[in-house]
Parts: structure tokens; C-alpha cells; sequence
């Protein structure tokens, strides 16, 4: 319950964002298609595994068969419930552009930069992602470059409200 409790304290941003700010940007850096593939792929497997044991070729028999069948539907359950555990958590924020500051969370920690005080926003020399510096903070961001240019468009965006 209380794992619960703390996703949804970070789905919903409450556990980090101070009173009247407002959030500009939402990212979650967490590719969709891994949780998607594991739950259909369990389903699969586990409804695959009840035919099996429904429609056997001898009816319902004790044997070597009905211990693989009964693996596979274990199998095919915990890789479902897996894959809507991964959906749950891919909802989770690893990246908030407010209208104040710069957060990216890692675990159940996050680092944080004030708008104010971001010296420079630039791709990363190495692979995809961002590189931001400013008060003496560094932020590495792993993202696609599409997701990069809307972050600078969301930080760019919240220095011109500033």
C-alpha cells in the first residue's frame, strides 16, 4: 500500500512542487512499447497455457505435460502483471520543466535547477540527451532528439515568463 501511495505521489508531482508553481513540461524518459510487449506477451502466454490444459488430448491428466502447462499460465501471469507494473511506473515523471525550475528525478531522489540560474542548455557530445549547467550543477538528460528540442522549448519558454 504504501508503494501505492508513493507512485502516485510522483504521478501526480505533489511530493516536489511548491505552492502556486506550475508545471510547463512532463516527461517520462521510459520507452511505452516495453511495457506494452510484456503485458500483451503474458496475456498471450497464459491464455495459450488454459487451452492447453482445457483441450489436452486425454482430458485433465496428472503428468510431466501438466506441470509445463501450469509453468507456462504462472509464467504468462507474472510477466502480465509485470508489464502493468512497468505502465504504472512508466506514468511516473523522470523530467518536470516548471515555471520556477529545471527537475529530474532519479529513483526517489531528484536534482534540481532553478531557471534563473541554467548558464547553458546543449546536446550532449556523446549519443542523444541534453547537457545543462548552471550554478554549479550538471544534469545530463538521456532523451531522443525530438524529446531534447522540447525541453529547450519548455525551459526557453519558462526563462521568457520568468
Amino acid at each position: 500500500m504504501a508503494l501505492m501511495r508513493d507512485i502516485l505521489k510522483m504521478v501526480l508531482q505533489k511530493d516536489v512542487l511548491e505552492p502556486g508553481e506550475t508545471v510547463l513540461l512532463r516527461v517520462s524518459l521510459l520507452p511505452l512499447w516495453q511495457p506494452v510487449l510484456m503485458t500483451v506477451s503474458g496475456l498471450f502466454l497464459a491464455q495459450l497455457a488454459v487451452l492447453r490444459l482445457a483441450t489436452g488430448p486425454e482430458g485433465f491428466v496428472l503428468g510431466i505435460e501438466l506441470v509445463h502447462d501450469i509453468a507456462l499460465a504462472a509464467l504468462g501471469v507474472f510477466m502480465f502483471a509485470t508489464g502493468i507494473f512497468i505502465y504504472v511506473v512508466h506514468r511516473v515523471w523522470t523530467l518536470l520543466v516548471t515555471d520556477r525550475r529545471l527537475l529530474q528525478r532519479q529513483g526517489r531522489k531528484y536534482d534540481e535547477i532553478p531557471l534563473a540560474a541554467i548558464d547553458e542548455v546543449r546536446p550532449c557530445r556523446l549519443g542523444d540527451g541534453l547537457f545543462v549547467t548552471g550554478r554549479g550543477q550538471k544534469l545530463v538528460i538521456p532523451c531522443k532528439e525530438k524529446a531534447a528540442a522540447r525541453i529547450r522549448a519548455a525551459i526557453e519558454q519558462a526563462e521568457g515568463t520568468a
